[in-house]
């Protein structure tokens, strides 16, 4: 390689990445940083975390530029990524906020609290009964009797392992009823 020619970053040891990054020139920097302050919409961060976030990155190794040209472009590539990510995080937690507080305002206009779970809905636990129904009697018509056992002590409140094991199955015969159990699908 010519001596004129800067060394790819991708080829740059850790000390040399160091030393590049402090004598990067006031007007790289400032347009990095006028790129991470556009970038930095919706993050929840200010330009100049994001920056430093991109350069530990760089400096860690989790992040690597696709082309590794210079180390500018790198830096730009890593602030935009960064960027990304950071602001999927931030609206993803707006929103979570956003349905809490409806929540919490649909819970102080009707005076009691909303259900959470939809499985204490009367049509869900009917559906349910039918599936347990319908798994019941379709391994009873292959004459399953671990299976139709195991469906039965699940149906009373017990997990698959807790039923199987009330019943004295192997864990070779556990696996197995687990496997037909999860096969079928119930037409339901």
């Amino acid at each position: 390689m010519p001596p004129d020619e800067p060394t790819p970053i991708s080829q740059m040891r850790h000390a040399e990445l160091c030393r590049a990054i402090t004598e990067l020139s006031v007007e790289a920097r400032g347009r990095l940083l006028r790129f991470a302050e556009q970038r930095s919409y919706a993050t929840g961060c200010s330009a100049l975390d994001l920056f430093q976030e991109a350069v530990r990155l760089m400096l860690d190794g989790s992040r690597r530029a696709w082309k590794a040209q210079t180390l500018e472009r790198d830096l730009f590539s890593i602030l935009k990524s960064v960027a990304f990510h950071r602001r999927a995080k931030f609206l993803d937690r707006r929103k979570r906020e956003r349905r809490f507080a409806e929540r919490e305002q649909e819970e102080a206009e009707t005076g009691k609290p909303r259900t959470i779970s939809p499985h204490d809905t009367l049509e869900r636990q009917l559906d349910a009964r039918k599936r347990v129904e319908g798994l019941k009697a379709h391994f009873e018509d292959k004459d399953d009797t671990e299976a139709t056992l195991v469906i039965d002590g699940m149906a009373e409140g017990n997990s698959m392992r807790e039923a199987a094991d009330s019943l004295g199955l192997t864990p070779k015969q556990y696996d197995a009823v687990r496997k037909r159990l999860n096969r079928y699908r119930s037409p339901i």
